[in-house]
């Protein structure tokens, strides 16, 4: 092989390289600063029951979720729950998957869960969805109107111990009426 021949491979395989690198760039660039994120949320702040909510109960948020691509998305949500007008540190939750169709659905969410250990007081959700995109996520934060948590009423009745025998051992069932 030549060295003009050499010298033409290498000037044509820099000249590849650096097409590749200016598209990955472009294709960086258009999914950071560009790309609007598949996911959208409306109305925001998210309406809250007006019913009292209690520890270890359910919070119920009315949203409408918009999903821009035409094909269903599935995407990662967290979650947390803070004390209104507090210097208190937020409570993390776990985070949810969630799979929405293409279009916009609205739904009265029933994942966010007030941890039992929730003091009575004003609180309101928030989180991020965190959306795939091109090459980069999108970050697209979610909260809800202020609602309030009471403490739970106190039981009804004390808890009955049921006793069964099972196979020569004896289990106790604590059953709540």
């Amino acid at each position: 092989m030549t060295n003009a021949f050499l010298t033409k491979v290498r000037n044509a395989l820099s000249v590849l390289v650096l097409m590749m690198g200016l598209g990955m760039g472009s294709a960086y660039f258009y999914s950071a600063y560009i790309e609007e994120p598949y996911v959208t949320y409306t109305p925001l702040p998210f309406p809250m029951p007006i019913a009292p909510v209690y520890p270890g109960g359910v919070a119920t948020a009315v949203a409408k979720r918009c999903n821009s691509q035409s094909t269903p998305l599935s995407y990662k949500s967290t979650r947390q729950i803070k004390r209104e007008n507090s210097n208190e540190p937020a409570i993390i939750l776990d985070s949810v998957l969630i799979t929405i169709p293409p279009g916009c659905t609205s739904v009265s969410t029933r994942v966010n869960v007030v941890p039992e250990t929730t003091q009575p007081g004003f609180y309101r959700f928030s989180g991020t969805a965190m959306v795939k995109g091109l090459i980069v996520y999108h970050e697209v934060g979610w909260n809800t109107d202020v609602f309030e948590v009471k403490a739970k009423p106190p039981s009804a009745a004390p808890a009955t111990p049921l006793v069964l025998p099972i196979a020569n051992a004896t289990v106790k069932i604590e059953v709540k009426k």
